[in-house]
């Protein structure tokens, strides 16, 4: 049944507990997805089997899922940014969960394409403030509203949402979207959230990497150490530091470790938790690793927010013996901050994440250096359940108490930086889909600032503003995505160019 509200908004009503709202003069339609099963999750690419495609874990089905019916588009705006205010003029799926059950939910949009799928995750928005005389404000008391983004545009070239194969100028044939599935998921409220994130990031180790880029395990303990690394002499390694949300195991560059594992005694990787710790305490941690007894010459790599670790340590720790640095290597690291780590913006995060990865396998047949999956899932989780004492990620904020400390001026500067930056774009993508929805998410994320679909490029050569003599002459600009630092012939030049001077 649709009803109209407040004179604009119209209403359908999908389940029980989910109500469309669609902007006026544009009806939306919902129906029960065919062959859905509640509660199924991890379906493939052979039909639809009634859950998400992507393999969450934490979260199940909340109601059974909804294929949503659209009209033809045209340019205007189905959803809103990140900081446009609920209303009846954005799409949007009002929800109300059960009083009786402590959950947290999330809508997941699974938008088909010929090209592959999108996703688009949503939290729920702030609770809707309405002036006493609105009719049906006081009902909205319990309700969750999460909005319908348009993540395509219209016009020649663009993604339709729904209607038929039509031509457009010339003879392009805009691609259309073959359906889009929205799911409502839930996952129990976590009290001790933090230790279940802590739980599984696990403790922080020193991974021991063959030349061949096998990983040949964790240097538990001072003798294991000394098995491979004989105290009183120097010994010159490699130590490579993973991203936000990873771990070694998914992002070890293996490519960059094959080609340089001959110049050094070892290669190590630093696994460690970037959502429980900050990464001063990081530093911390990677320096309580080595016995005192050892004397390690280093070159250090470090993707994303694994270049901050690197740089607490020169500049905020006091020098050791133990490690002396000689080099650092940064590719695409937020060092004066990113605003996709923002509170508002953890869904976003998920659905560039989600997305990115849908594009690269579908175009390369590879799962890229992606966040973990599980580990995602449980950003969303505390976000969901608006819980947002987590150090490892707030750090990264831009204004952060950390990052403040850290580009604050100083005159220690005995270690030469170098930094790999990109400015990416969506527009260089061959799948039309792929190109338009990345291109709209990157957008509502970075507001038209140049990025690499998680860090504005601006931020991955803010090391000490104005920039310091260290990293003069040392800088790069690619054009590639936020996973695919690794993969470029160009950074790898530049990576053997900094750390070898070969040219």
């Amino acid at each position: 049944m649709t009803t109209p509200r407040g004179g604009a908004a119209q209403r359908t009503a999908l389940t029980e507990r989910m109500t469309l709202v669609s902007p006026a003069g544009r009806p939306l339609g919902g129906q029960l997805a065919p062959g859905s099963a509640e509660g199924v999750l991890g379906g493939g690419s052979g039909g639809y089997t009634g859950g998400p495609t992507i393999p969450f874990s934490a979260f199940v089905s909340a109601e059974p899922p909804m294929l949503l019916d659209e009209p033809p588009a045209d340019s205007a705006v189905l959803g809103g940014g990140p900081d446009a205010a609920a209303s009846d003029e954005i799409a949007a799926i009002e929800f109300v969960p059960d009083p009786s059950e402590a959950a947290v939910y999330l809508m997941l949009q699974e938008i088909e394409t010929p090209d592959g799928m999108i996703y688009e995750v949503s939290l729920p928005e702030p609770p809707v403030v309405q002036p006493d005389d609105v009719l049906g404000s006081a009902s909205d008391s319990g309700m969750l509203r999460f909005p319908i983004h348009r993540l395509v545009g219209g016009g020649d070239g663009g993604v339709v949402l729904g209607g038929p194969l039509e031509a457009a100028a010339g003879d392009f044939v805009r691609d259309v979207i073959f359906r889009r599935v929205v799911h409502m998921l839930r996952a129990p409220v976590a009290p001790a959230l933090n230790e279940l994130i802590a739980d599984r990031e696990g403790p922080p180790a020193m991974v021991l990497i063959a030349p061949d880029a096998t990983l040949l395990g964790p240097l538990d303990g001072p003798e294991m150490w000394r098995r491979h690394f004989e105290p009183g002499r120097e010994h010159r390694v490699l130590i490579f530091i993973h991203g936000f949300s990873s771990n070694v195991r998914e992002s070890l560059p293996r490519a960059w470790v094959r080609s340089i594992a001959e110049r050094y005694d070892a290669v190590l990787a630093y696994n460690h938790p970037t959502f429980s710790a900050d990464p001063l305490q990081n530093a911390r941690d990677l320096l309580a690793l080595i016995p005192d007894d050892l004397r390690l010459s280093a070159d250090i790599v470090a993707h994303s927010r694994g270049g901050l670790v690197p740089r607490a340590l020169i500049e905020l720790l006091p020098a050791t013996p133990k490690l002396s640095v000689q080099r650092v290597l940064t590719c695409g690291a937020p060092h004066s901050g990113t605003a996709i780590v923002a509170q508002q913006r953890w869904d976003q995060l998920a659905s560039i994440v989600l997305t990115t990865t849908s594009w690269l396998l579908q175009a390369t047949g590879a799962t890229p250096l992606a966040i973990v999956p599980d580990l995602l899932e449980y950003l969303l989780r505390a976000g969901g359940q608006f819980f947002f004492d987590l150090p490892g990620i707030n750090a990264m904020a831009p204004g952060s108490e950390f990052l403040a400390q850290l580009n604050a001026a100083n005159d220690r500067h005995p270690v030469p930086y170098a930094t790999i930056t990109s400015d990416f774009e969506p527009g260089a993508i061959a799948q039309s889909s792929f190109r338009e929805a990345l291109q709209a998410m990157a957008t509502r994320a970075f507001l038209g600032e140049p990025n690499d679909l998680v860090v504005p490029t601006a931020s991955m050569s803010a090391i000490d503003p104005p920039f310091s003599p260290q990293i003069a002459g040392w800088i790069i600009r690619l054009n590639i995505n936020h996973h695919g630092y690794f993969d470029d012939p160009d950074a790898l030049r530049f990576m053997r160019q900094f750390l070898f001077g070969e040219w």
